[in-house]
């Protein structure tokens, strides 16, 4: 069973400052009615800063078995960037 209010803050990192205008990342998005989330693609991270964020909140339910909610964000080849190493603790992805 999924618990209320379980919300993961999803990270995405530059290891640059964003440029003017900011930088547009590419991400694919998970898709389930398991959870909610506030990441749209493209994800921007402000100009002059090297992070953006979003989260993924579960949606509470009571079915015994069902098994957990797993939710992928996947950093995709963009203009500007280059995909880096998935880091799952704390759920980030640097790019």
């Amino acid at each position: 069973m999924d618990a209320e209010n379980n919300v993961a803050l999803c990270t995405v990192t530059s290891d640059e400052l964003a440029p003017e205008g900011g930088l547009s990342v590419a991400i694919a998005l998970p898709g389930s009615n398991r959870y909610t989330s506030t990441c749209v693609s493209p994800l921007i991270i402000p100009e002059g800063e090297t992070t953006a964020t979003c989260t993924i909140t579960a949606v509470p339910n009571t079915v015994v078995g069902d098994g957990d909610a797993i939710a992928t964000l996947t950093v995709l080849a963009g203009e500007g960037y280059a995909p880096g190493v998935e880091q799952r603790f704390g759920e980030a992805l640097a790019v």
